[in-house]
């Protein structure tokens, strides 16, 4: 797995609440897995931005948290800043894993 399937599988785990989940063999870029919250069978599309977001936005919201993105033109191998204040700071070069990271970084500390 790469290191973004690895930590779209820790976010989905952690961060979604999702039980059994796995890398999705018939789909590109998903997790599929049980999600407790309506008891069904779900794919989380980790490539897609649309999707990333949707979820960061509804642990935020849960978590009460605050969430900051930047983008920084010139740097070329982390140009995204996801800042959670005072929980979690991660650059990358890719948005959707850096959303992902910084909200497993601060599920882990709250």
């Amino acid at each position: 797995m790469s290191e973004l399937a690895d930590i779209a599988l820790a976010f989905a785990k952690e961060v979604m609440g999702w039980e059994n989940c796995r890398e999705a063999t018939l789909y590109q870029d998903a997790v599929c897995g049980h999600n407790p919250a309506c008891n069904e069978g779900q794919i989380f599309s980790y490539g897609k931005l649309d999707s990333v977001m949707a979820a960061v936005r509804e642990w935020c919201d849960d978590a009460e948290q605050g969430l900051t993105i930047a983008y920084y033109a010139g740097l070329p191998n982390a140009p995204w800043r996801v800042v959670i204040p005072w929980e979690a700071e991660v650059m990358h070069d890719n948005l959707c894993q850096a959303l992902m990271a910084a909200c497993l970084e601060a599920k882990r500390k709250l």
